[in-house]
């Protein structure tokens, strides 16, 4: 029979491993002990990825049901606007900006605002 080929601390120094003592089961390479332990994590690292990957299912059906219901209440509205014309001009009134004055004709001279007559200009110094 073989030695197990799993690793153990050492009693003398903890960050030292040594081999396994233990003879390795009849056609395995580890120990009993080694066998258990190695398959228990095994399992253990196939139970977290398959949590997860659990988890990243639902949040994704989640996420295609927000989906749908966003693209069904956007389809509802557009027909709502759809059937009635005047609807989407009275929603986007509020919303608008008000227009500019038209421009001024080319080579038409800008009045300059003047200051009432018993108005005096401010000094331009009283700021300093």
């Amino acid at each position: 029979m073989s030695p197990c080929i799993g690793l153990v601390h050492s009693r003398a120094c903890d960050p030292l491993w040594l081999r396994c003592k233990r003879e390795a089961s009849p056609g395995d390479r580890f120990c009993a002990r080694h066998r258990e332990g190695l398959e228990g994590a095994l399992l253990g690292y196939y139970y977290v990825f398959e949590s997860r990957h659990a988890e990243k299912e639902q949040r994704d059906k989640a996420v295609s049901v927000r989906i749908r219901l966003r693209r069904k209440r956007n389809a509802a509205r557009r027909k709502a606007q759809a059937a009635h014309p005047d609807a989407r001009a009275r929603q986007k009134a509020p919303h608008q900006t008000p227009r500019k004055a038209a421009p001024a004709k080319i080579g038409a001279v800008a009045s300059t605002p003047r200051l009432p007559e018993n108005a005096t200009a401010p000094d331009p110094r009283a700021h300093r």
